[in-house]
């Protein structure tokens, strides 16, 4: 299976991070809604597409401003619910939100997302839709997701991760992998995802030469290859093709309420070439 080209992935959104420059801390509200996890808790057209407010992203040179409705941007997001509906948000109060740390084309792909279901329009490919998104960008919308509390978000970035392994029998890059660590707790639901595929596909070393493996593992930390042996090593230790990663359970890498289960895996490997939306 082909690896996901890390260089490219650099040239598509500004990181938020490097050596010397940690990821920024989440932000902090005073209290959190519960947001859905699934679609099937719908709210009225009306409520949802109701006033517009203002988002401010990122600083110049590259500060952009976008107009959403409060409906949509509060209904799925704890952290936007709690700032424009909470207990210090009223009617007179500016309708307007200041994102300093992030960036202005990864929000972008978060507003098309809560208008369309994409991000971007998938493309036809030779075995089913093609994802266009990479996956830096994914594991950065899940990360995304996490920070202001959007669980939908976050289930449909690790779906459409399974879904490129899977039709486009593509694997994660060492650059998204490494990013996917550097933002989340060691029990995170998006590092459980891509170590299993990593691990069950062979993405990480295993279809490469004795050259690249040494040349690929020390890419990685420490921490990523010893959770890639237990996968591979483990007493659960698998193989999986390409029809296997679609019919992989996609709920057990969702981020839901306790008790509660979606109906989004395992897309049957007969509907893969027929799927339309993202989401």
């Amino acid at each position: 299976m082909a690896e996901e080209s890390n260089e490219s992935n650099e040239n598509q959104l500004k990181r938020p991070y490097d050596d010397d420059h940690p990821p920024a801390p989440p932000p902090t509200a005073p209290t959190r809604q519960t947001p859905p996890s699934t679609f099937d808790k719908a709210m009225p057209v009306d409520v949802l597409f109701d006033k517009m407010v203002r988002v401010v992203v990122g600083v110049e040179p590259n500060k952009r401003t976008f107009e959403i409705h409060k409906g949509l941007i509060t209904f799925s997001s704890g952290y936007f619910n709690t700032a424009l509906n909470g207990r210090y948000a009223t009617e007179a109060s500016p309708q307007t939100l200041t994102l300093k740390i992030e960036d202005p084309k990864l929000f972008e792909l978060y507003q098309s997302w809560l208008y369309t279901r994409y991000f971007r329009a998938p493309a036809p490919g030779p075995k089913g839709p093609c994802v266009q998104v990479t996956f830096e960008e994914l594991v950065r919308l899940w990360d995304f997701g996490q920070r202001y509390h959007v669980p939908l978000l976050q289930n449909l970035a690790s779906d459409l991760v399974i879904q490129k392994v899977g039709i486009e029998w593509m694997g994660p890059g060492s650059s998204a992998v490494r990013y996917a660590y550097a933002v989340t707790p060691v029990d995170s639901k998006l590092r459980k995802l891509l170590i299993d595929l990593l691990g069950m596909t062979g993405g990480a070393v295993g279809t490469l030469t004795a050259a690249d493996k040494t040349e690929q593992t020390s890419a990685y930390p420490r921490e990523v290859l010893v959770d890639l042996l237990s996968v591979v090593w483990g007493p659960q230790a698998r193989r999986l093709d390409q029809n296997g990663v679609i019919l992989m359970d996609w709920c057990q890498y969702h981020v839901h309420e306790a008790g509660v289960r979606c109906n989004k895996g395992p897309m049957k490997a007969s509907t893969k070439a027929s799927v339309k939306k993202e989401g």
